[in-house]
């Protein structure tokens, strides 16, 4: 019985060891570099023409950043030829999306962010830190993700990395 508990106490902290290795570092608890984002009291923003599983991530995101901090999430849905209508006015933002989305596609059409890394993989993601990628934010974090899947993996991976158990 002993032997089997730390056989399974070893396999449970080499699976997190394996997990730690294979993902982008997204979240940091310490002194935040130049280009981090506070992210505690921020909205999240996806292209209304976006997967549903997409919407449905970013929800979620919403949720599990409200139960880390206590802070709740607006989960905005914007159509992207009415940006400027939108009337935002954010010192931060999580912007998520696909790179199929109108969202991510204006971000790489205005060269603030490039995705030519993601296409044609398979449930990949990129995330990156913006200066106004939108009218009315003025810094963001991007998540972008290859497909669908892609996109939520990246979204589910900074809500572990936060803190959030899957």
């Amino acid at each position: 019985m002993c032997i089997l508990a730390i056989f399974l106490v070893s396999l449970a902290l080499f699976q997190g060891a394996c997990m730690a290795l294979l993902e982008e570092p997204i979240v940091s608890f310490g002194p935040a570099p130049a280009l981090a984002v506070d992210i505690a009291g921020a909205p999240i923003i996806c292209s209304e023409d976006d997967f549903k599983g997409v919407h449905i991530a970013a929800d979620s995101l919403s949720r599990d950043l409200y139960e880390i901090t206590g802070r709740p999430r607006v989960v905005h849905r914007v159509v992207v030829d009415t940006l400027r209508d939108e009337g935002f006015d954010l010192d931060i933002a999580i912007i998520a999306g696909s790179i199929n989305s109108t969202l991510i596609q204006t971000l790489s059409r205005d060269g603030n962010f490039d995705v030519s890394g993601l296409k044609g993989k398979w449930e990949s993601f990129m995330t990156k830190v913006l200066e106004d990628p939108l009218p009315g934010v003025r810094r963001a974090l991007v998540i972008a993700g290859s497909d669908k899947r892609g996109t939520i993996f990246g979204v589910h991976t900074l809500a572990e990395q936060c803190g959030q158990s899957p």
